[in-house]
């Protein structure tokens, strides 16, 4: 009976450790998903800004062409500001996908950290009930 007691208690260590160590990896993948994650989405609103500065001054170029050349360029610089505008919308979907991948990497985030926090508390109270059967086994010595 005692030794089929210690063989679980063993096989319950086991699995503990297993777990903590599983959540403990799986909060760290998660961090660093989110770490990417937020590193992609800023490059993607800085690439986003600077697409529509240049939006930007590609239309003022267009209102500012003299009436002289104003056909030619005005093609040009219209097709110019229709490529820019199709960039910038194409940067705002890619940034709005990034979002949305950040979003559910902070869900899987917090999911990981909240089981990492219940495996420590688990792993306390069964340090405890080792110390208490200790205790136990010395007293009847």
């Amino acid at each position: 009976m005692k030794k089929e007691i210690s063989d679980k208690f063993r096989t319950l260590k086991i699995a503990k450790r297993d777990f903590v160590k599983v959540t403990q990896q799986a909060s760290t993948r998660l961090a660093m998903q989110h770490a990417r994650l937020s590193e992609r989405l800023k490059r993607s609103n800085e690439q986003i800004r600077r697409r529509q500065e240049k939006l930007k001054r590609k239309s003022m170029q267009l209102t500012e062409v003299s009436k002289a050349t104003a056909e030619k360029t005005h093609k040009t610089l219209d097709l110019q500001v229709k490529k820019s505008k199709k960039s910038v919308s194409d940067a705002k979907r890619e940034a709005h996908k990034i979002r949305i991948e950040l979003g559910k990497a902070k869900h899987d985030l917090a999911n990981a950290r909240h089981h990492l926090t219940h495996a420590l508390h688990i792993d306390r109270a069964l340090e405890k009930v080792d110390v208490a059967l200790a205790k136990r086994r010395a007293a009847k010595r």
